[in-house]
């Protein structure tokens, strides 16, 4: 604990400690907690129901707030409501500590932008410009190190970026991805120092890596390996994250046959 101007700070294994009992606070709704994030996910039949439990939900919320004599900025508080088009023309209000919370359509989970029309449109144009201002460097760079050091520099800048994830906003039509997609064979290109005649397969065969699609459809099928036969590398909340066939029916369907076909082939 240490004392600066007048307050107390707690260091962050103690502020958990002393905050973990917010999901105790309310049972209509899932928090998710992430060091001083706080997220809270409310589902519903309808979007009457929803707005209910959102409500009662806050008002708890704000009573465990002052309760443990924390408080909340407003002002950095929002929502998003994902559903049908009409719903997000409904006229609602939700409130904390007395104070309206504004609607937005995108907002930003643990470094990936969502979307209320879940397109990922907004995290794609998030990576592809964080992704730009490697081209000049990139340009620059190729003449004065090895190739070697230049495939490190690819897997050290923007494959992270393009990892991150991509289980999630690579779940998307594939125009959506174009961009990107151009982008990131513009860079490995200027790395390998190719001319536009070379063709995307070399590119990507070279860096012993895959197109932004496969990748995704490669980190599924890891997913659902470590699942099956590595449940121990997984964090517990995936513990029961799937269903298999078995504990619903006898069948072997055409959906898990192809499953298990790519997550062969894959891995």
């Amino acid at each position: 604990m240490e004392y600066h101007k007048g307050q107390y700070y707690i260091g962050p294994l103690l502020f958990l400690l002393y905050t973990i009992d917010i999901q105790n606070c309310t049972s209509d709704c899932s928090i998710k907690l992430f060091a001083d994030n706080t997220n809270v996910f409310v589902h519903g039949k309808s979007l009457d129901e929803v707005i209910a439990k959102a409500n009662k939900s806050l008002a708890l919320l704000s009573k465990w707030f002052t309760a443990n004599k924390l408080s909340l900025s407003v002002d950095k508080t929002s929502y998003s409501v994902f559903g049908k088009p009409d719903d997000k023309k409904h006229n609602f209000t939700l409130q904390l500590c007395n104070n309206d919370i504004k609607q937005v359509s995108c907002y930003k989970y643990l470094g990936v932008y969502v979307y209320d029309q879940l397109n990922w449109k907004n995290h794609i144009k998030y990576v592809h410009k964080k992704l730009l201002k490697f081209v000049s460097i990139f340009y620059k760079l190729r003449h004065k190190v090895n190739s070697q050091i230049l495939q490190t520099v690819y897997f050290l800048f923007i494959h992270p970026h393009l990892l991150y994830g991509i289980e999630v906003y690579a779940n998307t039509k594939k125009s959506f991805l174009n961009g990107l997609m151009i982008l990131n064979n513009k860079l490995l290109r200027t790395l390998q120092q190719q001319t536009l005649r070379t063709h995307t397969v070399e590119l990507y065969k070279n860096y012993n890596t895959v197109t932004i699609p496969d990748l995704h459809d490669y980190q599924l099928c890891n997913l659902v390996h470590k699942f099956l036969y590595n449940k121990e590398k997984l964090p517990p909340a995936y513990s029961n994250y799937f269903t298999q066939n078995y504990a619903v029916h006898n069948y072997y369907t055409k959906i898990g046959m192809i499953c298990t076909y790519i997550a062969a082939k894959q891995l």
